[in-house]
């Protein structure tokens, strides 16, 4: 099975204190023990900026999601 990450988010106040990569070590411990062999994180276009942390952690880029909007109205 995969398991897919929407967001991991730590409060600006609390940033650079690890904990945001202690959050990801426990998710990972509990996704092998439930035999969870891989990991799907989403990284929003507005947040690419947090593309080095979880490339700090392992994780590598292997797909880009293409997504529009059904309800933004078409351009004549």
């Amino acid at each position: 099975g995969v398991a897919a990450v929407v967001g991991v988010w730590v409060g600006p106040e609390s940033r650079r204190h690890g904990l945001g990569i202690f959050m990801v070590a426990w998710m990972k411990r509990v996704l092998r023990d439930a035999g969870i062999g891989r990991i799907a994180v989403t990284v929003p276009s507005s947040a690419t900026d947090r593309l080095d942390f979880w490339r700090s952690l392992g994780f590598g880029e292997v797909a880009v999601q293409l997504e529009r909007s059904a309800f933004v109205p078409e351009r004549s």
